[in-house]
């Protein structure tokens, strides 16, 4: 499998008020083509800046950092911000929704940044929204969707660029247990044709759906069950 991101020997930490806090100890981690995997742990064991990380959002203090062919040894800003757009995908647990768009543009965002034509991306926003089983919502606003409709929207919009690797925080948790199997059924499907998921959770259901299932606990990696990255 064409491996995708690499972390090897990363370190964060953050200050505040004069106070160090060890987010990410020394970690080794890589993600591949096709790859299904979990990430879990106590809240505050580093799952969230971890998510930053592989999502390009953030740089290590100490480390290397590889993505999609490229090696970064320092915050190459620049360069991050071109190899996230089309290259990966994200649904954040906060929907992150722009409320003066209708869901319909939301979906299309991603693809306004891509230079994607404007009937090409309609027919991917209407496409995405219909298997997410919001076809009927295409000129609403998010704030007159309920929680778990936006979370569809999210999932919807990380999906439009088809991107090489989606990296989901907790991406059923505002959904009942008939949208989370579809959800994940869909997300599932998409690693069957060569994209990586990698899932930020808590609950333990979710985590086992997962080929290779990681462990954290006080910044660190302290289990891995499945096959080896």
């Amino acid at each position: 499998m064409t491996e995708l991101i690499r972390f090897e020997g990363v370190s964060k930490a953050y200050v505040s008020t004069e106070v160090r806090t060890h987010a990410l100890r020394d970690i080794d981690f890589a993600v591949s083509a096709g790859e299904f995997v979990s990430v879990s742990g106590p809240s505050g064991c580093g799952k969230s800046t971890l998510m930053n990380l592989l999502g390009l959002l953030d740089f290590p203090d100490t480390g290397e950092v590889s993505a999609f062919g490229q090696r970064f040894t320092r915050h190459e800003e620049g360069a991050m911000t071109r190899l996230r757009r089309g290259n990966i995908g994200f649904i954040f647990q906060a929907f992150n929704l722009i409320e003066d768009l209708t869901i319909q543009e939301n979906v299309e965002m991603p693809l306004h940044y891509l230079k994607v034509g404007t009937q090409a991306r309609r027919q991917r926003a209407r496409e995405l929204l219909d298997q997410v089983g919001l076809s009927g919502r295409l000129a609403h606003r998010p704030s007159q969707l309920s929680g778990g409709q936006q979370q569809r929207v999210a999932i919807a919009r990380a999906l439009a660029a088809e991107p090489r690797l989606i990296v989901a925080d907790e991406p059923t948790g505002n959904l009942d247990s008939r949208n989370s199997e579809a959800i994940m059924n869909l997300l599932e499907e998409l690693t069957r044709t060569g994209a990586a998921l990698v899932v930020v959770t808590h609950a333990p259901e979710l985590a086992e759906r997962a080929r290779r299932r990681v462990r954290m606990q006080d910044g660190q990696i302290i289990g891995v069950d499945g096959p080896a990255a």
